[in-house]
């Protein structure tokens, strides 16, 4: 059987495959656009600085993908790397700071 015969004998059949896969590829675009703007709302106006909603004061350089803990001392905004560019591992680093320092001379803050 060939294919155009193929096609002939059984064309139902064959827009009911290619329905279902232009469907499946809209609702998969509609997804990525909308994790694309999640992505873009979590980064600071220039785009070089991300920021994690659930983790406060922590920010990591775009450019590099170096995480930063972000704190205030005296009302001025300080960035201290945590050298690390492994998101576990800086929440990590951020809470045995946080721990260590507590009471401390600085406070945190957005």
């Amino acid at each position: 059987m060939t294919y155009n015969r193929f096609l002939e004998d059984n064309r139902s059949f064959v827009f009911r495959i290619f329905a279902v896969m232009k469907a499946q590829t809209n609702d998969t675009t509609r997804a990525g656009e909308m994790a694309a703007a999640t992505r873009q709302a979590n980064h600071s106006r220039d785009g070089e600085w991300r920021s994690f909603p659930k983790v406060p004061n922590l920010l990591q350089f775009v450019s590099t993908g170096t995480f930063y803990r972000r704190m205030k001392v005296e009302g001025k905004l300080y960035r201290e790397s945590l050298k690390t560019n492994v998101f576990s591992t800086a929440k990590l680093k951020l809470a045995d700071f946080v721990k260590g320092e507590s009471g401390a001379w600085f406070s945190y803050g957005s």
